[in-house]
């Protein structure tokens, strides 16, 4: 039987399209940008696409996602180690519909919910409610951009200006999102007992350690799943669309996925994104050894002493969050955006934008957690819809 769970990112080639294992201190990354790096050629056949889109990948639906606290100006990173610890217990995407990314604050209230085993229903009860207000900021805002992209690829062309239009105020957004995160870790906080506080602190603790081996400065640098039987990195361009970072495979995107693109539709992709790529931006991978390593310690030292205040009565929700003044996500994104499916768009046929659209309006049910218990965060929600199958 075939793996229907949806791709991990830890399969992917980390030294191109995975600064997120990197950096410690950057975003999360959500199925859509993963989708965007392959496409499916046909039953067992995957396709990666070519180095352009893997350069849109972190950049596509980033404000979108930032309504949904994704983009790491927006405040649902907090927990970046901690988070990538939590997650352990979770299905390798754990997200719920589209752009809503599970990250962050919802890693440490997850992680309560499935580590925890002497919760009160009363306190599953109020952490529950807590993860669903987060769900539920700037919902509106969301949908409407949603509809505006969705409205723009069925029309062949998509509206810049309408587009944008629907984001609103990015920053008041983001700050109005970092209150409701702070909020939500402070209800949980409060709602713990001292003993169920120590437990699931010292559960992330022990979680970050695991990681501190795998993606540290060298873990990072090896990738979690990469050896011999991984397969050569397929060419650039064009042919490079034929293989995946796994060889003649790679893992099954969501984005492009039964749009049965053909060979030419391909290569006209790839001419137009290049035509409207952006200047490359400085990546951190680029840093020397020394300063990488210097950086990740310091932002592991930060998350260990947050993660250890939250045994104390005076825990900061606050210092689960990136600094305020930390590297934002710039606001021209936004036009990144536009420009990668404006260039995407023309290139497909009427019967491949209404999928397209219809993706983008409704995206998938995700996996949730996948912790100790099951029920409602179990491995898969009832009726959840099931991931392509990869590999």
């Amino acid at each position: 039987m075939r793996n229907t769970t949806p791709p991990s990112p830890d399969g992917l080639d980390t030294e191109n399209i995975a600064p997120w294992r990197r950096d410690p201190g950057a975003r999360s990354v959500s199925w859509i940008e993963t989708s965007l790096m392959v496409a499916e050629r046909g039953p067992g056949e995957t396709m990666k696409l070519p180095r352009t889109l893997k350069f849109f990948a972190p950049l596509t639906f980033a404000l979108a996602l930032a309504l949904g606290g994704c983009a790491s100006a927006s405040p649902d990173e907090e927990v970046a180690s901690a988070a990538e610890a939590a997650s352990e217990t979770e299905s390798p995407h754990a997200h719920g519909k589209f752009g809503r990314h599970h990250g962050g604050g919802h890693h440490l209230l997850g992680a309560a919910l499935h580590e925890l085993d002497d919760l009160t229903p009363e306190q599953r009860k109020t952490i529950e409610g807590a993860m669903q207000s987060l769900d539920g900021t700037h919902e509106a805002d969301r949908q409407a951009f949603h509809k505006a992209l969705a409205d723009g690829v069925r029309a062949g062309k998509i509206d810049e200006a309408a587009v944008k239009a629907k984001l609103g105020d990015t920053e008041k957004l983001a700050s109005e999102r970092r209150a409701a995160v702070v909020k939500a870790l402070g209800t949980l906080h409060a709602t713990l007992t001292p003993a169920q506080r120590v437990a699931l602190a010292t559960h992330v603790e022990e979680r970050m350690e695991k990681f501190a081996g795998k993606h540290g400065p060298e873990g990072m640098k090896r990738g979690r799943h990469h050896g011999p039987e991984d397969g050569e990195r397929g060419p650039r361009g064009p042919e490079g669309m034929k293989r995946g970072p796994r060889g003649e495979h790679g893992p099954m995107g969501f984005f492009l996925h039964g749009l049965e693109l053909r060979e030419e539709q391909k290569t006209q992709i790839h001419a137009a994104l290049e035509a409207s790529r952006p200047e490359k931006p400085e990546m951190h991978g680029k840093m020397d050894k020394e300063a990488w390593a210097k950086k990740h310690e310091e932002h592991r030292a930060r998350m260990k002493a947050a993660i250890a205040s939250f045994r104390t009565d005076t825990f900061d929700a606050e210092a689960l969050l990136p600094p305020k003044d930390a590297r934002p996500m710039p606001m021209m994104m936004g036009d990144h955006l536009v420009k990668a499916l404006s260039a995407i768009v023309p290139v497909l046929d009427e019967g491949q934008r209404g999928a397209l659209a219809q993706r983008i309006e409704e995206g998938p049910k995700m996996p949730h957690f996948r912790g100790k218990r099951g029920g409602k965060h179990g491995r898969h929600h009832e009726g959840a819809t099931q991931a392509p199958p990869s590999r």
